[in-house]
């Protein structure tokens, strides 16, 4: 895949102190600066979910979902599973639950 200004690798990782680590690495498409595709290819741990696991997957899948812009803020929702919520230096991550993390860099 080429990465330009409409495609990007994003790469996750999360601890869960002594007891686990998520790893989840995917590309996205951003189809219209509105709605992106995304392919995952990469999942250690369960991936982004509120608590690990022990499994491991490499296998591909595909999703969607809509970009919304505010200010600094950017929200990346995902159809059918979590929110991304990028503003400064955090990730904020709202499960479908209403459940949210938030990662700092």
């Amino acid at each position: 895949m080429d990465i330009n200004a409409r495609t990007a690798h994003v790469s996750v990782l999360t601890t869960h102190g002594d007891e686990g680590v998520q790893i989840h690495g995917s590309h996205y498409n951003l189809n219209d600066y509105q709605t992106f595709s995304q392919e995952s290819y990469l999942r250690v741990g369960g991936g982004i979910r509120k608590t690990h696991d022990k499994t491991y997957t490499s296998e591909r899948t595909q999703s969607s979902g809509s970009i919304q812009v505010e200010g600094s803020r950017i929200t990346f929702r995902h159809d059918g599973g979590p929110t991304y919520v990028f503003e400064g230096s955090n990730l904020t991550i709202e499960h479908a639950d209403g459940t949210k993390d938030v990662l700092a860099k």
